[in-house]
């Protein structure tokens, strides 16, 4: 088998579907195709691998587990053009935070409510962002990665879980702008009484002008749908709780300084017997977060971070 005959086979076994919610007319920056497949690249010394340990998921059980990560790169800052994870079944979301002088641990339990400037996260088992051209977030060579991972398992055996992140780097001198991650968080809002069902909404402004790359709502069981607006127009809907799609905006959103992201879900408690609340349980808790990706960003600064 030649080179290109090699790449091809690669390519048709690492497809991942990233789901585009177009399902709304008028949706901001929404692409013209229903779904798009997108391919990494083959492996080469361009891309590096963050692999948690394997931990177990007890029958019936909800576990937070947590592992950090010395930097990958050498402690050189590095741009990276494009995040791909993949999760054993079992999972709900992981979040990677930056840690400043990370040293490599091994896989513990740990809350479920951190939070910290971050890259990236996903909730579906495979899924990947790719920034356009020119366009990269940066991990300085002082920074590490903190990996925050939650499982669930319905099942009646026992699960082992793993998580596996795979970064892809820029090519040298490539990148104009920086890449950096908004997350607005409803917190407050959610005070939900057994038999009601209720929809809450937030709202953030954004600091400054940015173009917004994508979308993604985080719910917990509950909840049975979330929408988001920028300035009264649809930009994002779903009725997925579990593995909401990531939407991808292309072209870009241009959004101003100071436009309105509004974003509701609703919860429904009528058949429940808990008062429920925020809290990081996808069980017996609440939330309702939308973030995403957006450029340009401050290198220094790249989370945008909005709590109501």
């Amino acid at each position: 088998m030649d080179d290109s005959e090699t790449e091809l086979v690669y390519r048709s076994q690492m497809r991942v579907q990233l789901a585009l919610m177009c399902v709304v007319t008028g949706f901001l920056g929404c692409s013209s195709s229903p779904t798009t497949m997108m391919m990494p690249p083959p492996p080469t010394d361009e891309t590096v691998t963050l692999q948690s340990q394997t931990f177990t998921v007890p029958a019936g059980q909800e576990v937070f587990m947590c592992q950090d990560f010395a930097n990958p790169f050498g402690t050189v800052d590095t741009d990276v053009q494009q995040w791909e994870s993949h999760m054993t079944p079992g999972s709900h979301h992981l979040l990677l935070f930056y840690k400043d002088n990370a040293t490599n641990t091994d896989v513990t339990p740990c809350s479920g409510l951190e939070f910290s400037p971050t890259p990236y996260g996903a909730q579906q088992p495979d899924a990947q962002v790719v920034y356009p051209d020119g366009i990269a977030a940066l991990v300085k060579g002082t920074q590490g990665f903190h990996l925050n991972m939650h499982y669930l398992n319905a099942k009646q055996t026992d699960i082992q879980a793993t998580v596996k992140i795979v970064l892809h780097k820029s090519k040298a001198g490539t990148v104009t702008q920086r890449a950096g991650l908004f997350f607005f968080n409803n917190v407050t809002a959610i005070v939900v009484k057994p038999g009601e069902k209720k929809t809450i909404s937030a709202t953030c402004p954004f600091p400054k002008a940015v173009n917004l790359l994508y979308g993604v709502a985080h719910m917990h069981r509950r909840s049975t749908n979330m929408t988001a607006t920028v300035n009264g127009n649809m930009l994002y809907t779903t009725d997925q709780w579990d593995a909401s799609p990531m939407q991808r905006f292309d072209p870009a959103v241009p959004v101003a300084a100071g436009a309105q992201l509004t974003w509701s879900s609703t919860i429904d408690n009528t058949d429940g017997t808990d008062l429920i609340t925020f809290g990081e349980s996808a069980l017996t808790n609440e939330m309702s977060i939308f973030d995403g990706q957006y450029y340009p960003a401050d290198p220094d600064h790249p989370t945008i971070e909005c709590m109501r």
